[in-house]
């Protein structure tokens, strides 16, 4: 448009050019907007002349080279007013358009990888049917012999897993039908109507410029009137309803919603469809149950609420269409895009959530397990660290398992689902565990669940808090020190302080002379007592200390300060190394695979997660108690 407004003498030749070059792209491009890209029906001349669109953008055309001669003042009206409208129409669209093909390509990729999930259940559970087949081959195999009993072992452990890949191989394929049923009755049709709707806001916003272009040429071409109100009345006669449906009737096709999956058996292990109900694979689904259950209840309302706001745009969109002084009908209506598009991935997650929680429960009637979940979070370990559900050894080098916020359970990322829902709640009085009782595998019992404590150390053993210690086990030592001492500054003093003494290691308590204690540990034989100023405590030499209380009768007060005296042990319990420990401070001990340690008298109670031994070159320290086992 704008090189009608290079000269006035040119301006004839020029918008002859134009015309035909419009008439070029209305051929090229014209038919792909009235009947596709690859109609179904044949189409004749007579069909693209159906299309209204078509009608008033052919009477523009003509427009233009009949008007080849007229009044040039209009080219700056014209480039303004129409040609920037329309590149910026162009633009705006199309970014709109690739936004909607970016979205279906996204549901596409959605539902693909439901079918995904489908398939490699489906692979997994072939897998432990195979593995399950060959352990029982073996325990049939073994017979009386010594390795019966591991053969049966491991017979049932293929038996749970592949119960537990089963069950996850039939819920996936109930959410698999689910999600091709949302995406084929339901997803599929909204896109084609925000297609339609689409075109519907490019043909109005279209309309509305030319409208402009035909206003601007009224005004300023007078002579052009009759041909601008021709043009225009074609124009007006766009009916976009019609246009539709005329595409439409040109791309109708048959189609037919693909079956429903099936379970399809192992080819190497005969089962039927059926969910096992055994008690291990029973925890994995009543743990399932659960938490669909709560995904549900956090995402419907949210999905509600995006439909709604959905809805609410769009028709706001239209209002600002029809009265453009409201406000942008392009926003409103990109808006309104972006809102269904978050609903209808929220929809497609209920839907998962929903068919979860009805085969779930269909299959374990009202028997949902405990009402107690633990909180699971990703967790690290510093320290070779045992699931508490299987009982092996978490390895990795970040995140590596799973803690529960509540009971401090350590597990792996692959027990989470199979802990049975009977969260203890807290984590003073001991580290929780989950037991695993199996009967023998050949008389097909069930593995039976129960949640059991391991007694920790007395509230009254020594801090450690290195690197080594885990958050949980620091955090349990913490809460029962902090109970000592608020107990102990309530009472009388068991004694004070005679000499200044200042703390070399973090185990020890910097004390003023005259400072009031209570005592926490007697002396042992170490020369050594713990003690609490009211606020921390910690080890003083007993020399430094004067304590009336009876429990300690025989120290005596010194003419001046010995020195602190060394913490000698007596013969007691040995450990050897599990694993290499270097220190991290002079306090401890140095451990290589295979040495062994002598525990001092109270050294397995040193503190939560920590011994107190002496070494072969008859160094005393520290060293973390889960590196080592009892010799």
């Amino acid at each position: 448009m704008r090189e009608r407004a290079a000269v006035e003498v040119q301006y004839s030749k020029s918008l002859q050019v134009i015309a035909k070059k419009a008439e070029k792209l209305l051929q090229q491009h014209m038919g792909g907007a009235v009947m596709g890209d690859t109609p179904s029906k044949g189409v004749t001349e007579d069909v693209v002349n159906r299309s209204t669109l078509h009608t008033a953008l052919s009477s523009l055309v003509d427009a233009l080279d009949r008007t080849a001669q007229e009044h040039m003042s209009f080219s700056e009206v014209l480039s303004i007013q129409v040609a920037d409208d329309l590149k910026a129409l162009a633009k705006k669209k199309e970014e709109t358009r690739k936004k909607h093909s970016s979205f279906y390509a996204k549901l596409v990729n959605d539902r693909d990888a439901v079918y995904n999930g489908r398939i490699k259940a489906q692979s997994k559970y072939y897998s432990h049917c195979e593995e399950f087949e060959s352990s029982r081959q073996k325990q049939e195999r073994a017979g009386d012999d010594k390795h019966a009993q591991r053969a049966a072992k491991q017979a049932e452990d293929s038996q749970t897993s592949m119960l537990d890949a089963k069950n996850t191989y039939l819920i996936g394929i109930s959410v698999s039908n689910r999600a091709k049923e949302k995406f084929y009755e339901s997803s599929v049709h909204e896109i084609e109507n925000q297609y339609q709707l689409l075109q519907t806001s490019i043909t109005s916003r279209l309309s509305y410029i030319l409208s402009n272009y035909c206003a601007f040429t009224s005004s300023h071409l007078s002579t052009l009137t009759s041909t601008v109100n021709g043009l225009q009345t074609k124009i007006q006669e766009i009916d976009y309803v019609a246009d539709d449906e005329l595409f439409v009737e040109l791309n109708r096709r048959p189609f037919t919603i693909p079956n429903d999956w099936a379970f399809e058996p192992c080819p190497t292990f005969y089962d039927t469809p059926e969910i096992s109900l055994e008690p291990e694979p029973k925890v994995l689904l009543q743990n399932k149950l659960a938490r669909a259950q709560g995904k549900l209840a956090e995402n419907r309302p949210i999905q509600k609420a995006k439909d709604a706001e959905a809805n609410r745009l769009r028709d706001l969109s239209v209002k600002y269409a029809d009265d453009p002084n409201l406000g942008s009908a392009d926003t409103a209506l990109d808006d309104a895009f972006e809102a269904f598009h978050a609903a209808s991935q929220l929809d497609l997650a209920c839907a998962v959530y929903e068919e979860e929680v009805q085969v779930i429960s269909e299959a374990v009637g009202g028997d949902v397990g405990g009402q107690a979940p633990h909180m699971f979070k990703d967790a690290s370990f510093a320290v070779p660290t045992t699931c508490g559900f299987c009982q092996s050894s978490i390895w990795g080098l970040s995140k590596q398992g799973k803690t529960c916020k509540k009971c401090g359970l350590c597990v792996h990322a692959k027990c989470e689902l199979k802990v049975p829902a009977e969260c203890r709640g807290t984590k003073e009085g001991g580290t929780p565990t989950v037991a695993r009782m199996k009967s023998s595998a050949t008389k097909g019992h069930a593995a039976k669940l129960s949640v059991s404590t391991v007694p920790s150390s007395s509230s009254s053993s020594l801090q450690k808090t290195p690197s080594t210690m885990s958050s949980a086990s620091s955090h349990s030592f913490a809460k029962s020190q902090g109970a000592f001492i608020t107990s102990a500054s309530g009472s009388e003093p068991d004694g004070t302080v005679v000499f200044d003494f200042t703390a070399s290691s973090t185990f020890e308590l910097t004390a003023s002379a005259g400072t009031p204690v209570w005592l926490v540990d007697g002396d042992d034989g170490s020369g050594w007592m713990k003690v609490s100023d009211g606020t921390k405590e910690g080890l003083v030499p007993s020399a430094y200390l004067k304590i009336t209380a009876p429990a300690a009768s025989g120290t005596t007060k010194k003419a001046k300060p010995p020195p602190p005296p060394g913490r000698g042990t007596r013969p007691g319990k040995k450990v050897r190394a599990l694993y290499d420990y270097a220190p991290q401070g002079d306090d401890e001990l140095s451990l290589t695979v295979g040495c062994t340690v002598t525990l001092t008298p109270t050294g397995d109670a040193y503190a939560e997660g920590w011994y107190e031994g002496v070494d072969s070159q008859g160094k005393q320290g520290v060293f973390p108690s889960n590196y080592v086992e009892m010799v």
